[in-house]
């Protein structure tokens, strides 16, 4: 029974330890997307160093992920901070599971806005000097490049479905939060295995792109070159001609 007892305390302490990392990377991950709305996104607008498309292109929907995930760590804090062995928080993903759905078009996306930035970086000089002043470090200046920022809605699903797959297994199954963390852990499984699909469907129709790009640059480099030997020996031709022509006519002379 004692041991029984211990076991059971020692999941509690284990799992009100993942939900504090829950809380603090959720913490970190707002803050995060918080950043990259006021540091990038709102200069890049009022500049109007982008326009509108360009701005969708690259960033996608992430203003709408942040109100989400603002919503989802205000619940986190509201449970974390009434702590008990018997709080829930498989719920809390649960009710929001529907609107992590919209994770899916900022994945879709992912390897546009990639394209996308490297694209601007060859052909708007305003974007690249705006980056080159965002990069910079020291006071004001932003701790990781912008793609660092990007990819981080691409991760975060990822990183719930592990978290929850450790407090599934540190939970009691006769506790009272057990049944909401399964269908929860369930729900985002499904989303996580979507948006797989997604990435992959998008990096492919990229790879294809890339490749048609490329063989329309070797074709184009292999014609000009096959222009410019035919503009070489018909110059060399011309050239060969008028020189015969004037020492004929010095001959005559």
């Amino acid at each position: 029974e004692n041991s029984e007892v211990e076991r059971r305390g020692t999941m509690a302490n284990r799992r009100e330890k993942i939900v504090e990392e829950i809380l603090s990377t959720e913490d970190t991950y707002v803050q995060s997307l918080a950043f990259t709305i006021e540091y990038f996104v709102k200069p890049l607008k009022e500049k109007e160093i982008l326009d509108k498309q360009e701005i969708s292109w690259v960033f996608s929907n992430i203003e709408v992920i942040y109100n989400l995930n603002q919503q989802i760590l205000a619940q986190l804090q509201e449970r974390f901070s009434n702590w008990s062995e018997e709080q829930k928080i498989g719920d809390v993903f649960l009710q929001m599971g529907p609107m992590l759905r919209m994770y899916k078009d900022y994945c879709k996306n992912y390897t546009t806005s990639l394209t996308t930035m490297q694209e601007l970086s060859t052909t708007n000089d305003e974007w690249i000097k705006f980056l080159e002043e965002k990069d910079k470090r020291g006071p004001g200046g932003s701790k990781l490049p912008l793609t660092a920022y990007l990819i981080m809605p691409v991760q975060r699903i990822p990183r719930y479905l592990l978290l929850l797959s450790d407090l599934l297994k540190h939970t009691p199954e006769d506790h009272p939060d057990m049944r909401d963390l399964n269908s929860a852990y369930t729900l985002i499984s499904e989303i996580a295995g979507s948006l797989n699909k997604f990435i992959q469907q998008a990096q492919q129709r990229n790879s294809r792109r890339r490749k048609s790009e490329r063989k329309f640059a070797t074709s184009f480099a292999r014609k000009k070159i096959e222009f410019n030997k035919r503009r070489s020996t018909s110059h060399s031709k011309i050239t060969k001609e008028t020189t015969s022509r004037k020492r004929r006519q010095m001959l005559c002379l």
